[in-house]
């Protein structure tokens, strides 16, 4: 469920870090990455169904870090400046440093391992 958008984030995350960045690719690989998030988003509202309500409220507590992510990826790909595309890039790393916990959590109440750290 979440592979496609582990990928794609590592791929984003390469390409942000390359000396010089090249803005369309980091901005192609945000848009990879929004796609795989708003199916995420959809997957994870299809599995809230299918468990108990302690993990519901977890998957919505995910859901909700998502929705912060996919507004800063579709900031990201609307930068038109280098400038504005590396404090898009800074919000997108701050909000995603807060969202771990939720998504070890919805792992840990489905017995799944711990997720990677990067």
């Amino acid at each position: 469920m979440v592979a496609p958008g582990n990928v794609a984030l590592d791929r984003m995350v390469t390409d942000s870090r390359a000396q010089p960045m090249d803005g369309n690719k980091v901005r192609a690989d945000a848009k990879v990455l929004l796609d795989d998030d708003v199916k995420l988003s959809s997957d994870l509202l299809s599995l809230k169904a299918q468990v108990g309500a302690a993990t519901q409220a977890h998957i919505e507590a995910g859901r909700s870090d998502l929705t912060k992510e996919i507004a800063d990826l579709r900031r990201i790909i609307a930068t038109t400046t280098d400038a504005d595309l590396n404090t898009a890039l800074n919000t997108f790393q701050a909000d995603g440093n807060t969202d771990t916990a939720d998504f070890a959590q919805i792992r840990h109440d489905l017995g799944l391992a711990p997720p990677p750290t990067f």
